[in-house]
């Protein structure tokens, strides 16, 4: 049987002969094996299955941001914020955002640490699920120096196939999130 779209949005077989989808049956094998181990923890020793498109759905990818993203050590680059965030680029210029409201190459260190304890990664949601990548944003308040209050964006994250996360980008945009 084929994979078609069906159901909403979800990836399902498709059985031509009665037009009726079912849910891909390694994705509901994955997904009870990751409700057992995280929230009930059970040792069914079977591994976390890093999402595979075409196999796993959203409800998945919402037990994964969920239950196994490792969030106590998230990775960002030095690199990424001298050389691209806080550098004018001809196109998507966040350097000149950064500026105002307090960062800039000198104090790059300062970005950092704000990046780390400003991204609230409870509240995140998929931005790209592809056969190659896993990108999630996350609501991100950054301190504005310039004025003693908070600016807020939201930045992207990779999902490292261990499930870590690696910083790609600030996306400037107000999140869509109530601010607290």
């Amino acid at each position: 049987m084929p994979y078609k779209t069906g159901g909403g949005d979800k990836l399902q077989l498709y059985n031509s002969r009665n037009g009726e989808y079912i849910r891909n049956p390694i994705c509901e094998q994955d997904e009870e094996n990751l409700v057992m181990q995280k929230l009930f923890g059970v040792n069914t020793n079977k591994k976390i299955s890093y999402p595979i498109k075409g196999i796993h759905d959203e409800d998945y990818l919402d037990l994964i941001i969920k239950y196994c993203l490792d969030y106590s050590n998230p990775q960002i680059s030095d690199r990424k914020l001298t050389d691209y965030l806080l550098v004018p680029q001809p196109k998507k210029d966040k350097s000149k955002i950064l500026n105002s409201i307090g960062y800039d190459i000198n104090n790059f260190n300062e970005l950092k640490k704000q990046l780390l304890i400003g991204s609230n990664f409870k509240r995140c949601y998929v931005q790209a699920f592809t056969e190659t990548k896993l990108l999630i944003n996350v609501e991100t308040k950054l301190y504005n120096k310039k004025n003693n209050k908070y600016y807020y964006c939201t930045t992207a994250w990779f999902v490292e196939t261990n499930f870590t996360l690696r910083f790609v980008t600030l996306i400037p945009e107000v999140y869509s999130y109530e601010k607290n």
